[in-house]
């Protein structure tokens, strides 16, 4: 008998226009967004109406922080210096063979910050 190995905590990266791109109509200017260079900050934020902006890199770029030349270029980068893995479903499947891993619990990683939207209607579109 084999054992099947599954990761029961894994994340994805979601694309971070994918709120303002598909969200109903009415919801896309207060939507999840990215915004570059924000009030003179340099960088790729993740921006919503109802929540504090934060580094699109901080979702991907976990110990990054000490050398923090290249956690500015990874910050003004955006997605650029992503893993593939982290939001590509046939990446993600490769990772998944070189770690044994025959299956995934997969979690939000930007989408976790959306249930501290106060506004129940937007909540919900989102």
């Amino acid at each position: 008998m084999n054992d099947i190995i599954f990761s029961a905590d894994s994340h994805v990266i979601e694309p971070p226009e994918m709120w303002a791109e598909r969200v109903e109509p009415k919801y896309r200017d207060i939507a999840p967004h990215l915004e570059y260079d924000l009030g003179g900050k340099k960088g790729a934020y993740f921006v919503c109406e109802e929540l504090k902006p934060i580094p699109i890199a901080k979702f991907f770029s976990t110990g990054l922080t000490a050398n923090l030349e290249k956690w500015q270029e990874w910050s003004e980068g955006g997605m650029k210096f992503a893993p593939k893995s982290v939001w590509d479903p046939a990446e993600r499947l490769k990772e998944q063979a070189i770690d044994g891993v025959d299956g995934e619990l997969i979690y939000p990683t930007m989408g976790m910050m959306l249930f501290r939207i106060a506004n129940d209607d937007l909540k919900a579109a989102c």
